[in-house]
């Protein structure tokens, strides 16, 4: 079990960029991992593909983006070590869709956000399909 990750300050600043202008809608993106460091290195984000009058309160990212996406991290030594996503004016504390979803192993970031900006962030884990959910600390380095 996981309980600290590391996210680049850089990146750890991009996705925060991102949710911020994504407001009042959640944003959501992927997290690549360097493969020799562990560490957080860059993200993709993608556009909400979620039904317009559901994008307050849901976010879905489209599988055939997110399988095109992994193949270009290989290319690039990289690989999918989580996703994140927005709550727009609630708490970065995963909802019962979140947590049914969660791909054990895969780190999940989710950020409150608001018309002021950033709130609280978070980071979750799950160490199997139908095991426990766990809160992870994100360093920025």
């Amino acid at each position: 079990m996981t309980d600290t990750v590391s996210i680049s300050k850089r990146t750890y600043a991009a996705i925060m960029l991102q949710l911020k202008n994504a407001y009042p809608y959640e944003g959501c993106g992927i997290l690549l991992g360097n493969k020799q460091s562990g560490i957080v290195e860059d993200i993709n984000s993608i556009d909400n593909s979620a039904e317009d009058d559901r994008k307050t309160a849901h976010y879905m990212i489209d599988p055939i983006t997110l399988y095109r996406l992994e193949i270009e991290a290989e290319s690039r030594g990289m690989s999918v070590a989580g996703f994140y996503h927005s709550h727009p004016d609630k708490a970065a504390v995963l909802s019962k869709e979140d947590k049914q979803y969660m791909i054990p192993g895969m780190l999940y970031v989710v950020v409150s956000t608001g018309r002021y900006g950033i709130g609280e962030i978070k980071g979750y884990m799950k160490d199997e399909p139908d095991g426990k959910v766990y809160g992870v600390s994100i360093w920025e380095v």
